[in-house]
Parts: structure tokens; C-alpha cells; sequence
């Protein structure tokens, strides 16, 4: 299922955290969340002079995740660096794009898919 790259920290059912995407995210709006891809972003120069403060380079250096022992993307530990300084991150969904993973996808796909999957619970529960 194509999910959005607007992501939110969270519990999950065992007990761990981690990312979890906003499947419901607010259209047409700048919305705040505690992650996002970087195919298309604006970093104000000085985010990077704050981070590279505490670890020089390191921007984008994978971190892996002390509840399950997996590895975060790049872009995913760059947003981690980020709450570590405070840095808020916003998405504007305003602004239509795709991304290449093996398919071309974009908010047109993740609402089919939304749609295909409330369509299935509801014959389920019919």
C-alpha cells in the first residue's frame, strides 16, 4: 500500500518505537510531524550548523533504533538529529509531487489505496 512520507513518532502494539506514517495527513495544509523523506525539501542553512555542533558531518549518518535494532534511512536519522536540536519539520501538502520507488507514486495512489482498503473492511463487515 503507498504510504506517505509524513511520519510521527510512536508506540507500537510490542512495546517498541518508531516512525509511523500519517495516513490521514491534512490536505492543502503545512503540516508539523516528526519526519519526512528528502526527495524535495528547504533546510535553512543554519539547521546544518546546529547539528554539525554536535556531530560534524554527520547530517544524514544512518542511526539505528534502540527498541528493535533497526537501521533508520538517512532521511529518517537527519529528521532525529533534527528533534534532538528542537528543529520543528512541517510538510506542505500543498505542493503535489511522485517518487520513484519501483513504481511512480503519488497522493493519488495513497487515496486509491485508502479508498480500496475502507472498501474491503466494509464488505468484511457486511
Amino acid at each position: 500500500m503507498p504510504k506517505p512520507t509524513i511520519f510521527n513518532w510512536a508506540k507500537n502494539p510490542d512495546g517498541s518505537t518508531g516512525f509511523v506514517p500519517d495516513m490521514h495527513y491534512k490536505r492543502d495544509a503545512l503540516v508539523k510531524c516528526d519526519a519526512t523523506g528528502s526527495a524535495a525539501v528547504v533546510i535553512h542553512r543554519s539547521v546544518f550548523e546546529r547539528i554539525n555542533a554536535k556531530t560534524p558531518g554527520r547530517w544524514y549518518t544512518q542511526i539505528q533504533n534502540p527498541d528493535t535494532g533497526l537501521i533508520f534511512s538517512e532521511d529518517l536519522s537527519f529528521c532525529l538529529r533534527c528533534a534532538e536540536h528542537e528543529i520543528p519539520i512541517h510538510v506542505d501538502t500543498s505542493i503535489k509531487t511522485t517518487h520513484l520507488k519501483p513504481v511512480w507514486l503519488s497522493q493519488w495512489h495513497h487515496e486509491m489505496a485508502l479508498a480500496a482498503a475502507e472498501a474491503e473492511r466494509a464488505a468484511d463487515r457486511a
